[in-house]
């Protein structure tokens, strides 16, 4: 009898003291290809500034989170504030060395500071270019990370100094890293580069 007692008095402990446990999905895919999320756009006054960090959490070594951050005047649409998160992914191509292979959207958000028009972007990039050198002891490679932005009209109603024209440019953002026995050490970003098309 004592031990039925001691039994559900330790059951009912650890019903009353076990933590909550939540299962999260996976965000949702649009089908067009194109993402936007409004809840992360940056508040920066300054017109002509970039920023960009390595994320930490998750991270393993041939799979690394970057950010891509700036607000700029690009001549070609208005002064625009962009926040972005890729997942980059890194293959290895012989022994030892390691190329860059593909780059995810993870979040990204856009805004016109003239306008307020909503910017997208395409959820994969490209590598236009792309190098790894192995010699003695340097073990490095560079890649070109471009993704395509687009910044439809504002809706009827709502002001907007070109109403029919929809504001396309394209972002490339130069990422050298280092490497050893199959797996990237350090991810650094360089210059970033913004175009009209």
């Amino acid at each position: 009898m004592k031990i039925i007692r001691l039994f559900v008095a330790f059951t009912f402990i650890c019903l009353v003291f076990s933590p909550k446990m939540q299962a999260v999905g996976p965000e949702p895919d649009e089908a067009n290809g194109i993402t936007a999320e409004e809840d992360n756009v940056l508040l920066d006054s300054t017109y002509d500034t970039e920023s960009a960090a390595m994320g930490q959490p998750n991270n393993t070594p041939n799979h690394r989170l970057v950010r891509i951050d700036f607000t700029k005047s690009i001549p070609c649409a208005e002064v625009v504030q962009i926040s972005s998160q890729w997942l980059v992914h890194f293959k290895k191509i012989e022994v030892g060395a390691v190329e860059v292979e593909s780059a995810d959207l993870k979040q990204f958000s856009g805004v016109g500071k003239t306008t307020g028009r909503k910017y997208t972007a395409s959820k994969k990039a490209f590598f236009p270019e792309k190098s790894v050198r192995i010699k003695n002891d340097v073990k490095e490679g560079k890649f070109v990370l471009e993704f395509q932005v687009a910044g439809p009209p504002n809706p009827p109603g709502k002001a907007d100094p070109n109403p029919k024209k929809t504001f396309r440019f394209k972002v490339q953002r130069t990422m050298r890293y280092t490497f050893a026995n199959g797996k990237v050490k350090t991810l650094d970003q360089a210059a970033i580069d913004i175009s009209c098309r």
